[in-house]
């Protein structure tokens, strides 16, 4: 039986009712939000954490773009993700951005540098919370995640769950904008799913908005032209 949102949600713990802002589901499987994230941090470390994406290393910078085999002369954007807890231990981990792991929706020359920072510490809170779902922003756009890291799903301690806000007026209008589009035939499954992904959760700004609201301008207009073309060549 193919699970829902709403199953997924209440597996990890998080409000049915509000399941698609910590979770999705992409052809299938499920995948955490950054606000999911927040989440699992707040109801672990009780709000005594912090989180931030600082610029690496030059060594480290080396290391990870010739683990990745990427070439000097490609564009490719690292930060390391740090959580740090109410103990003083400390989580970290690297995110990267490249056109070889932004083919989708989201381009690497529009959002690389932020790309880059929210899978990074998105990597932190995963490894903090110890929690084995994929972070969406993994996806690449051709739905291949860009890393298979596995980590051990934790049972989260039950607590009284706090105030969520409501979404913005402005991504529940682009939502609807974004399925219209698809049911209308100008977005595939995975285009769409990968757009409503990244203007989900917590993090979502203007400039999210504004490019994802100019991509799909952008991709009707495509595909109306590319229908007038095809419909001269019947006649």
């Amino acid at each position: 039986m193919a699970q829902s949102v709403q199953d997924v949600a209440r597996a990890y713990g998080f409000p049915e009712d509000r399941g698609d802002q910590y979770v999705c589901l992409m052809q299938g499987k499920p995948f955490i939000l950054t606000g999911g994230l927040q989440y699992l941090m707040d109801q672990r470390w009780e709000d005594e954490y912090t989180v931030k994406a600082v610029l690496p290393t030059v060594e480290e910078y080396d290391l990870v773009r010739r683990m990745q085999g990427i070439g000097e002369q490609e564009g490719f954007v690292v930060f390391k993700g740090v959580v740090t807890v109410s103990d003083g231990k400390t989580f970290e981990d690297f995110g990267t951005a490249s056109p070889r792991n932004m083919r989708g929706f989201v381009k690497f020359e529009d959002h690389g540098v932020h790309m880059a920072s929210r899978r990074a510490t998105n990597r932190a809170m995963r490894l903090a919370c110890n929690v084995g779902l994929t972070s969406v922003d993994e996806l690449d756009g051709s739905n291949g995640p860009t890393e298979d890291r596995k980590t051990t799903q934790v049972s989260m301690p039950s607590r009284v769950l706090p105030p969520v806000e409501e979404e913005d007026p402005q991504v529940v209008a682009l939502k609807q904008k974004l399925s219209e589009a698809h049911a209308d035939g100008y977005l595939t499954s995975t285009e769409h799913e990968r757009a409503v992904a990244f203007i989900s959760g917590a993090g979502v700004t203007e400039a999210m908005i504004r490019l994802t609201e100019e991509r799909l301008d952008k991709k009707v207009d495509e595909v109306e032209k590319q229908a007038e073309v095809e419909g001269k060549q019947m006649e």
